[in-house]
């Protein structure tokens, strides 16, 4: 009995252990349901986020240095206290090994009054950045975060995206990886000599080692030292130049960087410079680390006159280049010179490839000057009105004594155009002296090769919000809503239109709705057309256009939704189709 009662006794005091830990076990539990309740009404719900660029598509969210990305997305549940919504971003872009390379913010995202009633409506947000051009090529990953100010709301989304270029390999040693300097007909005696360059093996300096991964730290400090000498040796031009300053987020292996130097000359001075041959010394200096690269080039100046000088072709982060990718934008960048007095300039920009002329832009180039004097003294450039000029606007950062006017024109590579060699006409008109020059520069434009229609047909249709971010909309659409219907068509019939070669193209875009019978319920004729006359025989077209979804009862509910393409040269018709719900 006793046995048995201390058996009894060994046991009871076990079972009120197990007890315990399963009550506490259960409080545990209900704590983290509740903080798991408490996270989800506290969390922000993101979706179809977007990166682009503005105003462009880009597919598979490909980008290059110098782009700058907006990523859009929707965001829903917050609570907007007093009706005014406020939300913070914060960006995180790092590699897909983990690396960060880039955080930005945090920044106020939105900042406005809601109305009353709204506060649980969507809002759309758009955050933006600058591609770094040092960014390595390869596969990235965006995260951005968003809170609510005010609440504990919260939310993200991840979003992948391509950097593509020519990939560096790092160097152990400072050096000039390649120099660009114009060419002989580019260095005019008084104009600017620009010199392009890849730096590679400088050292980094440690700014603020506590300071979080990706915010910046590495300074990068160079200078470039200019000695110009004649064929005696004699120096005639001696500057330092300052090519980098500046502190970046991530150990870059390699930095596209160049200079403007003026090369001050007049054919009638003794103390300047004149035409003929010159020796250029150039050394590169990385106040960092000490080190020091050197490179020498021959140079030939030549007599200043009427004409285009130092054309070259620049990407968005300004780095000269020569191949570009469709739907890129480059630009044109050139001064001219040699102009008369009162100056009354005009020109035009082409970009000629495979097949044709892709594009023309007539009188890109317009410019009377206010300064009625005229030009006396009998030289191809007169100091008399000392100025430069780049997008239209003063630009008084040249050290220039000489009244060159410089020009940065973009334009955006067309995006059917076939890949292989290209080149940028400049024509330039001084309509004071009634003379004329032409100017073209070569470049590259990569990609897959495009291959031709043997029909006509629709290759694509995307209905987008009409937003610049323009989110993909897929089968649900607001009743009375602008939104964006794009489509691509190719396998045109066409005819050379003689003298010039030319071809004339006329495609209207009509959009039918039709109900589940298959009747046609409602039509919009000539929601949007292409005609014109193209120096070029075109692969594809893009026929886009803002459409109103109409608000009437019997186009409510779940419809069919038809874009036709109709070839009014041929009267060949190209059309296609989906099932969408149209919503109130």
């Amino acid at each position: 009995m006793a046995a048995v009662l201390l058996a009894v006794f060994l046991v009871i005091p076990g079972l009120g252990c197990r007890d315990k830990k399963k009550q506490k076990n259960d409080e545990i539990e209900t704590r983290k349901t509740n903080d798991d309740k408490s996270a989800e009404q506290n969390k922000l719900k993101i979706q179809e986020g977007v990166l682009t660029s503005p105003g462009e598509p880009r597919p598979k969210s490909v980008f290059s240095r110098g782009d700058r990305i907006l990523c859009a997305f929707e965001v829903s549940g917050f609570k907007a206290p007093n009706n005014r919504l406020q939300l913070i971003s914060d960006i995180k872009v790092q590699k897909k090994t983990g690396e960060v390379i880039l955080r930005k913010g945090p920044e106020k995202a939105i900042d406005s009054f809601v109305p009353q009633g709204k506060s649980t409506s969507r809002a759309r947000v758009e955050v933006d950045l600058v591609l770094s051009v040092a960014a390595a090529t390869g596969d990235y990953i965006m995260e951005v975060k968003i809170r609510e100010a005010g609440t504990k709301r919260q939310g993200s989304i991840k979003l992948p995206f391509v950097v593509r270029g020519k990939s560096f390999t790092a160097s152990k040693k400072l050096e000039i990886h390649s120099l660009k300097i114009p060419a002989k007909e580019d260095l005019p005696v008084g104009g600017n000599l620009t010199i392009h360059t890849i730096v590679k093996g400088f050292d980094t300096k440690d700014e603020h080692p506590t300071a979080e991964q990706g915010r910046p730290r590495w300074k990068i400090h160079l200078i470039l030292k200019i000695v110009l000498k004649d064929k005696d040796k004699n120096i005639l031009l001696s500057k330092d130049t300052t090519l980098a300053e500046t502190t970046l987020p991530f150990k870059p292996a390699f930095l596209p960087l160049h200079a403007d130097i003026p090369l001050p000359g007049d054919l009638g001075a003794e103390s300047t410079l004149k035409e003929g041959e010159y020796e250029l010394h150039l050394t590169l200096v990385d106040r960092t680390s000490g080190a020091q690269a050197q490179m020498s080039r021959e140079l030939k100046l030549t007599a200043p006159k009427f004409g285009v000088y130092g054309l070259r072709i620049e990407d968005r982060g300004g780095v000269y280049r020569d191949a570009f990718y469709r739907n890129e934008w480059m630009t044109i960048k050139f001064y001219a010179g040699g102009y008369a007095l009162p100056a009354d300039l005009s020109g035009d920009i082409a970009l000629e490839g495979p097949g044709g002329v892709y594009l023309m832009k007539r009188n890109a180039i317009v410019y009377k000057s206010e300064n009625t004097k005229k030009n006396t003294s009998n030289k191809p450039f007169s100091r008399d009105v000392p100025q430069t000029h780049k997008d239209g606007k003063q630009d008084t950062s040249g050290e220039t004594s000489l009244p060159i006017r410089r020009y940065a024109v973009p334009l955006r590579i067309p995006e059917f155009i076939p890949p292989g060699e290209f080149r940028v006409h400049i024509k330039l008109r001084d309509n004071t002296q009634n003379k004329e020059v032409i100017r073209s520069i070569p470049f590259n434009v990569a990609g897959k090769k495009i291959p031709p229609l043997q029909q006509f047909a629709m290759t694509e249709l995307e209905l987008r919000t009409k937003e610049r971010t323009g989110r993909v909309l897929k089968n649900r659409i607001k009743a009375g809503k602008e939104i964006l219907v794009s489509s691509v068509v190719g396998g045109f019939v066409l005819e050379k239109k003689d003298p010039v070669p030319s071809v004339e193209l006329d495609l209207v875009m009509n959009i039918n709705l039709r109900n589940t019978n298959g009747e046609l319920i409602h039509q919009d004729k000539g929601v949007a057309r292409i005609k014109r006359r193209l120096t070029f025989l075109p692969l594809r077209l893009r026929l886009q256009s803002v459409w109103r979804v109409p608000g009437i009862n019997k186009t409510r509910g779940t419809v069919l939704l038809q874009v036709e393409i109709i070839d009014m040269t041929t009267d060949r018709v190209t059309m296609r189709q989906r099932k969408v719900f149209i919503h109130p």
